[in-house]
């Protein structure tokens, strides 16, 4: 129940910014669960090799199935899949 409250809780909030148009700071984008993490722009590319390493560590057949599950999940749009 929760995971379905806070995938409509986060339609209405980007809909709503959306249609206003208003734009707001990455802290907040953070907290409404519209982007994983806000890093200083001096810790961001470090930060996206860490991950990278970490995922390629991984089972590949598992991160493929991973990815599919996501891309094929009825919440995500075709806009939003990942490639």
């Amino acid at each position: 129940m929760f995971a379905v409250l806070q995938i409509f809780t986060f339609y209405y909030y980007f809909f709503f910014r959306c249609l206003t148009g208003n734009q707001f700071k990455a802290a907040e984008a953070e907290k409404a669960g519209l982007v994983s993490k806000v890093l200083p722009q001096a810790e961001l590319v470090p930060a996206a090799l860490k991950l990278a390493e970490q995922i390629a560590e991984m089972s590949q057949p598992i991160v493929a199935l991973c990815k599919e599950a996501v891309n094929t999940s009825e919440f995500f749009s075709s806009s939003l899949r990942l490639a």
